[in-house]
């Protein structure tokens, strides 16, 4: 309905497939997000996000080849980084400052998927453009804190 804006071309990556066809299920119910790829590997996402131009990649931490946090940093040291969010089974201030340290934008729990997500990345998205209007082109953003209750 907000034609002001335009669907976030959204890559997926996990390895594991039930909790992806769950969260397939989700987003697609979002008129803000379109799911553009999937990629059960880092390596596989690192070579999505230069074919399909991803405007935000969904990364979860535990990847059979590297995990999430090595995905996160490689994907944000490009010029043209897409937003990152990692999702992780384990909600650890430790993973949290990880996935801080590693450049992501942003960082939710598996379990508060449902109601955490949307919210983060519509968050994400307005401070996003924000910067653009301030400085006229997309950067590189400056990677968000992980929220985190605890100060």
């Amino acid at each position: 309905m907000g034609a002001r804006v335009s669907r976030a071309r959204t890559l997926l990556v996990g390895g594991n497939d039930v909790f992806l066809d769950g969260v397939v299920d989700w987003i697609a119910q979002d008129a803000q997000l379109e799911i553009v790829g999937r990629a059960n590997t880092g390596a596989a996402a690192l070579e999505q996000i230069e074919v399909l131009q991803v405007d935000l990649a969904l990364v979860d931490v535990i990847l059979p080849d590297m995990n999430g946090f090595e995905v996160s940093r490689r994907m944000k040291a490009r010029t043209d980084a897409p937003l990152v969010v990692l999702l992780s089974f384990y909600d650890t201030q430790a993973a949290r400052l990880e996935a801080w340290a590693a450049g992501a934008d942003g960082f939710v729990p598996q379990s508060h998927t449902t109601t955490s997500l949307k919210p983060l990345v519509g968050d994400l998205f307005r401070r996003r453009a924000v910067t653009v209007r301030e400085q006229g082109s997309v950067s590189s953003t400056t990677p968000v804190p992980p929220n985190d209750d605890a100060e």
